[in-house]
């Protein structure tokens, strides 16, 4: 996962809006409890910041497997309850 500060440090950080930076390979290998962690220290990360959360891709494979869709409501559940605390 690219950080903020890492990705943001030669640029200007209150002239650009970073877009999401949870790989979607993490979708397929994490847990939803790693998703919900996942989440919650990137939006630690970009308090305060410009950033808005999304995967690094959407979903493109044909048929996505019942662990993804769980962790793509990790995901999702975790951005409301962190994401609004930011």
């Amino acid at each position: 996962m690219c950080g903020y500060r890492s990705c943001t440090k030669r640029s200007k950080r209150d002239k650009i809006a970073l877009i999401g930076n949870i790989q979607y390979d993490d979708f397929h290998s994490s847990s939803p409890e790693e998703m919900k962690n996942a989440v919650k220290e990137l939006l630690d990360e970009c308090k305060g910041k410009r950033f808005m959360l999304s995967p690094s891709a959407g979903p493109f494979d044909k048929d996505i497997s019942e662990e993804m869709v769980k962790n793509y409501q990790a995901f999702i559940h975790a951005g409301v309850e962190y994401g609004s605390k930011s």
